[in-house]
């Protein structure tokens, strides 16, 4: 009875050690690691705290940079569309709203969404998003995106003499968010 007792003390450590590859004796496998935690980000609106124009070469259509804590901070909407997608509503001060869509494999998601900017007599300014970032955690996600502004319509030389750049053009934005309030079942 007692060697059986002392036979799982002498095992544990067995089973710690490295175990040689056939094919090269030098090198190990490694032991079986943990799956990491993913995350699919909460319902609700969150907010933007902290936001950073990497590149704007559409005369200060992405904004400004946001780094102020003490700054009032944007916001905007997460709505969960399925375990690996979700949408992303950006509303402007004007009550207008655009989505732009993500997907995600693991904690990386990609986006891309399209909006309206200004249409005027068959004029329209377009700005395209494109881009992702990580999950972080279900409440906190960071992202990158691009956009290019292009115009369409007899008056695209307003639009880029008011911009004071040619159409197209490119930019891109970099920020941190996190969940400010859930949204209500």
């Amino acid at each position: 009875m007692r060697v059986l007792a002392m036979t799982p003390v002498f095992l544990l450590p067995l089973a710690c050690v490295p175990v040689s590859s056939d094919d090269d004796p030098g090198q190990t496998e490694p032991l079986e690691e943990l799956a990491p935690e993913l995350f699919t980000p909460v319902a609700g609106v969150w907010t933007v705290d902290s936001r950073a124009v990497l590149k704007d070469e559409c005369g200060g259509i992405l904004g400004d940079d946001q780094t102020d804590p003490n700054a009032d901070a944007d916001t905007l909407d997460i709505i969960v569309d399925a375990d690996d997608a979700f949408t992303i509503v950006m509303t402007f001060d004007d009550g207008e709203a655009f989505d732009i869509a993500c997907t995600t494999a693991e904690n990386l998601f990609t986006c891309e969404g399209e909006l309206d900017l200004y249409e005027i007599n068959a004029t329209v300014l377009t700005v395209t998003w494109a881009g992702g970032g990580e999950l972080l955690g279900a409440t906190q996600l960071s992202a990158t995106l691009d956009a290019t502004a292009s115009c369409e319509g007899d008056l695209c030389d307003v639009a880029e003499t008011y911009l004071e750049t040619e159409l197209p053009c490119d930019g891109t934005v970099s920020m941190e968010v996190s969940l400010q309030e859930e949204a209500p079942e």
